[in-house]
């Protein structure tokens, strides 16, 4: 309603709003459309301390999980020691003293307004918990994991890195922006019978792309950058030094221990989008196999070449 009260004159605005309030205010609910048979049952599942009922990783489907099982997938999950490290006790209070100290910093330099210094300051941050969405497309319906950092001490600290890095990312031939610019692409190209037409799929994107090598990227692109006074007030070397932060402060929690993950931030996406172009630019550069064509979106490709060079 507010879409469209917004572009109507304030004062009919107003009026229309005192009485879309007046309306909701005496609507009445609906009536049940679930048996009293039903509704018991959804009680009893939802008291049911041995299972949990979560929505699928993909589609419109809710599964009834056995509790033990889903901890075990999570565990297993955390077992891998090139994603996850076993901390000894919570870190976020820390994180967030160092952060505020880098933050207070810039401020005092100059480098940031006192506006931004209050906005990116955090002083409740705490670590968010780890929990897993069933792939139920796959076999023996693996986790995926998720865990949302809205209120860890770098969050907006990272939201705001990720804004400046963003004009960087999309800039390299391969990149694609959504499904309807990669139709109105593959619609136009022909393959021969010779050709091959080939997907690829990087597999845990987020948490493979090493630190150093996302931290150099960025460093030299925007060193290359004759914009980077008109998105920030930052210098590259106050960029890159925030940015190493955040990258390297990442952690989780599940059933009271907490673990730090490798690589994964609201900065992630950005990054991992960049260093991905970088590595692809200068892949195909060096490849000895002709490419017909090489496009990707996030961590999914399509690519032709000719059969015989695959071989």
């Amino acid at each position: 309603m507010e879409n469209g009260l917004c572009r109507i004159p304030e004062e009919v605005a107003d009026s229309a709003r005192s009485r879309i309030i007046g309306i909701l205010s005496n609507a009445s609910p609906p009536s049940s459309n679930l048996s009293t048979g039903e509704r018991r049952a959804i009680k009893l599942l939802q008291d049911d301390d041995d299972i949990l009922i979560l929505p699928v990783d993909k589609g419109r489907a809710t599964v009834v999980m056995d509790r033990q099982d889903y901890e075990q997938k999570i565990l297993l999950l955390l077992e891998d020691s090139h994603t996850y490290k076993k901390l000894a006790k919570d870190p976020a209070q820390c994180l967030q003293r160092k952060m505020n100290v880098m933050l207070l910093e810039l401020k005092r330099k100059g480098s940031i307004s006192e506006q931004l210094y209050s906005h990116l300051r955090c002083s409740a941050g705490r670590t968010p918990p780890l929990y897993g969405l069933p792939k139920i497309h796959k076999r023996d319906v693996p986790l995926r994991p998720i865990a949302s950092f809205v209120h860890f001490p770098s969050y907006q600290l990272s939201k705001r890195l990720a804004q400046t890095l963003a004009p960087l990312v999309g800039n390299s031939e391969s990149h694609v922006t959504n499904l309807s610019q990669f139709v109105s692409f593959i619609q136009m190209q022909k393959l021969v019978q010779e050709d091959i037409l080939v997907s690829f799929d990087e597999v845990s994107l987020f948490t493979c792309v090493p630190v150093e090598l996302a931290v150099d990227v960025v460093q030299c692109s925007f060193s290359c950058d004759e914009h980077l006074p008109d998105c920030t007030s930052l210098c590259v070397q106050e960029i890159v030094r925030l940015l190493s932060f955040c990258l390297s402060a990442t952690y989780l929690s599940f059933c009271g221990e907490h673990y730090q993950q490798i690589l994964g931030s609201p900065v992630s996406v950005t990054v991992a989008n960049l260093v991905m172009e970088d590595v692809e630019d200068r892949a195909l550069v060096t490849t000895d196999v002709p490419v017909r064509f090489w496009r990707r979106y996030v961590d999914d490709t399509c690519t032709a070449s000719p059969a015989s060079c695959c071989q």
